[in-house]
């Protein structure tokens, strides 16, 4: 799924396979989960278990730390700006499962160095799914292909909103 995107922008909230859970739940990886897939409170603390949130507050939670963190993050990396929209889009929701920082670690080189060259799609796709594992939990790869295939279609432009309903 893919909310809140306005093309012509770069603040894209993509948000490509989390659901909304109003309660906090714990995927073994260290970290607790609610909403869309927040970790951390915009107001710096810790999702802990036995918390809920509204799907309201759950989208603002994921639109700041879109637009707060995650973006001003890409926008510092030299490769950003030769990328259009979906890809932009498409690295916010990278962005969003593997952390605003993931650039300044060395084992996302590939990835960092395909984003180079937008348009070597082989590169781009060959690195992209080099990260849809999960070396702790591998039950969850099948999630994580699923979701780097919908990223790479919005990354190469295949995937279109769909259009709204006018009233």
């Amino acid at each position: 799924e893919i909310r809140n995107c306005d093309w012509s922008s770069d603040v894209c909230s993509s948000d490509l396979s989390e659901n909304f859970k109003p309660n906090a739940y714990d995927l073994n990886d260290g970290k607790i989960t609610i909403g869309f897939g927040t970790t951390q409170y915009a107001n710096g603390q810790p999702v802990k278990m036995g918390d809920t949130i509204t799907r309201e507050q759950a989208e603002a939670e994921h639109n700041h730390y879109v637009t707060k963190k995650i973006i001003p993050q890409m926008e510092k990396q030299k490769w950003w700006k030769g990328l259009d929209p979906h890809q932009r889009a498409a690295v916010i929701s990278f962005s969003y499962n593997h952390g605003e920082y993931w650039h300044t670690l060395p084992e996302y080189k590939p990835m960092v160095d395909a984003l180079s060259n937008p348009s070597n799609t082989k590169a781009v796709s060959d690195a992209w799914y080099r990260f849809a594992h999960n070396k702790k939990d591998p039950s969850l790869d099948k999630g994580l292909r699923n979701r780097a295939a919908a990223e790479l279609k919005v990354f190469s432009g295949e995937w279109k909103p769909p259009e709204r309903k006018k009233n």
